[in-house]
C-alpha cells in the first residue's frame, strides 16, 4: 500500500472513531433524559399509602342461620381480617383470617323496591400498628395510623349482587382506595368496615369521601344516599 494511502485510511478510521464516540455520547444523554423523567413515578411508588380495612358482615335480622361454609375464597382487600359476629344464639368461634358466609333462608318477607346501598359514618380512631386494634377516638396526630369506621347497608327491597367502593383518604400524596368487589347483600344485611391508613397530609383537619358503587352497576332505587363525606380534626 502506498504511504498516501496508508495516511486517507487512518485518517478516515479515526473520524469515524470520533464520530461513533459522539453517538454513543447522544444515546446516553437521551437515556439519563428518559432516566430522569421516569424517576418521580419510581419514587412516588416507594411512598404509596399503607392501607389496612377490617370488615365485619352482620346478616339482616330476617335471616335464619343454618350453616356455615368455611371452603368459600377469603374477602382480603388490602391487610384485611375478616371476622364473622354471630348476632344470635350460635356459639361464637376463633377469629377468623377469612370469611364466613351464611347460608340459610330468609322468612316469608316480601322483596319490595330495587336494591339500596346507603353509607354511613360510626367513629373514627386510631389503629395499632403492631395489633392492627382499633381505638375510637377524636384526638388523632398526624403520626398515628388514622382509621375511620363505617358501615355499608343494603335498606332496599331486593338483593344487591356484586359491588364495590371507593375511599378518598386525606393522605400525602392523596389516595383513593378501591375496593375489590363485595359480597351481595340481600335486604337489611350490611358490612362493617374500619379502614386504617398512614401518612396524613399535615393540615388541621381532613377530609374522608366514602363512595358506595362508584360504577354504578347496581340498579338502586336511589343513588342520592352513596357518598358520604366526613371531616376529622389533627391535634398537633
Amino acid at each position: 500500500m502506498k504511504k498516501e494511502d496508508k495516511n486517507i485510511t487512518d485518517t478516515a478510521t479515526k473520524a469515524l472513531a470520533v464520530l461513533g464516540f459522539i453517538a454513543i455520547l447522544g444515546v446516553g444523554a437521551f437515556a439519563g433524559v428518559k432516566v430522569v423523567k421516569l424517576l418521580p413515578n419510581a419514587l412516588s411508588s416507594l411512598a404509596a399509602v399503607t392501607t389496612s380495612i377490617t370488615s365485619i358482615f352482620i346478616p339482616s335480622k330476617e335471616v335464619k342461620i343454618n350453616t356455615l361454609d368455611s371452603d368459600l375464597s377469603s374477602d382480603t382487600l388490602i391487610e384485611v381480617s375478616d371476622t364473622y359476629t354471630p348476632t344470635r344464639a350460635v356459639t361464637e368461634g376463633r377469629r377468623e383470617d377469612r370469611a364466613f358466609p351464611l347460608t340459610g333462608e330468609v322468612s316469608n318477607v316480601p322483596l319490595v323496591g330495587e336494591a339500596d346501598l346507603t353509607a354511613r359514618v360510626l367513629s373514627t380512631g386510631i389503629v395499632d400498628r403492631s395489633t392492627n386494634s382499633y381505638t375510637a377516638t377524636t384526638t388523632i396526630k398526624t403520626s398515628d395510623r388514622a382509621a375511620i369506621r363505617f358501615e355499608i347497608e343494603n335498606i332496599g327491597g331486593k338483593p344487591t349482587g356484586a359491588w364495590t367502593f371507593n375511599v378518598v383518604l386525606p393522605t400525602y400524596p392523596s389516595h383513593i382506595f378501591h375496593s375489590t368487589t363485595q359480597r351481595e347483600l340481600a335486604s337489611g344485611d350490611k358490612i362493617e368496615f374500619t379502614m386504617g391508613f398512614d401518612q396524613i397530609a399535615d393540615n388541621e383537619e381532613g377530609e374522608i369521601i366514602i363512595n358506595v358503587d362508584p360504577t354504578q352497576s347496581v340498579k338502586e332505587k336511589t343513588k342520592e344516599n352513596n357518598i358520604v363525606k366526613h371531616t376529622i380534626k389533627l391535634a398537633r
